[in-house]
């Protein structure tokens, strides 16, 4: 690989894997989240990674199956969304036009044959998009709980995209309270939920935060 960011996925897929062997899980976790390294690249990758590689051998294949996996889940994620919303013709279009943009295959940032955390980053955002639409089209705590739970994986998959949803979101709450002070009502309670929302990414940011405490200092 000639980039330093996918050198540094090989990199701590291996250390992470030869640190299990020698010295178990929960001392390789610890060490992986105290490494400066790591900090704010998400973790979801490695060790996704670090899992194919003892299935399949310590090797740059094995690594290279944690970008398919995300490539599997993505696409299971965009049909179900577009079909269930517009149609079996709507959902081919998308499948279409997501494996045929350069984004998807070949993106400078880090496409699908480009071992970095940027794809994987990728499709957690757009998965997090889509489910994040389904949320405020008709709010309730299940799907608030499917909304933070992406949100999570989105986070530990690459940080970067935290700082995004919590525009995205904030961006809604702020338009919701503008409206309801104009309205003086919120008949279906979106306002509550959206609050509700973004004061939990706020909590699951932390949590993140505090986790690689070690590695920041």
């Amino acid at each position: 690989p000639p980039n330093s960011d996918q050198i540094a996925t090989y990199l701590s897929s291996y250390t992470f894997h030869y640190s299990i062997r020698e010295s178990g899980l929960i001392y390789a976790t610890k060490e992986y989240f105290m490494q400066k390294g790591n900090v704010f690249r998400g973790w979801v990758i490695p060790m996704l990674g670090t899992f194919f590689t003892f299935l399949f051998g310590p090797n740059r294949l094995s690594i290279a199956y944690a970008n398919f996996a995300f490539f599997l889940i993505g696409q299971i994620a965009l049909w179900m969304f577009f079909a269930k919303k517009w149609g079996l013709r709507t959902a081919f279009a998308a499948e279409g036009l997501l494996l045929y943009s350069r984004a998807f295959s070949a993106s400078p940032a880090g496409g699908f044959f480009d071992l970095r955390f940027d794809f994987g980053g990728m499709i957690m955002f757009g998965i997090c998009f889509m489910i994040l639409i389904y949320f405020f089209e008709k709010p309730n705590l299940s799907k608030l709980w499917l909304s933070l739970m992406a949100i999570s994986i989105s986070l530990s998959t690459r940080s970067i995209t935290m700082v995004y949803l919590l525009g995205f979101v904030g961006l809604i709450f702020v338009y919701q309270l503008v409206v309801k002070l104009r309205n003086r009502q919120n008949t279906n309670g979106a306002l509550k939920y959206t609050a509700w929302l973004f004061f939990g990414m706020l909590v699951i940011f932390a949590v993140f935060l505090a986790l690689q405490w070690e590695g920041l200092n």
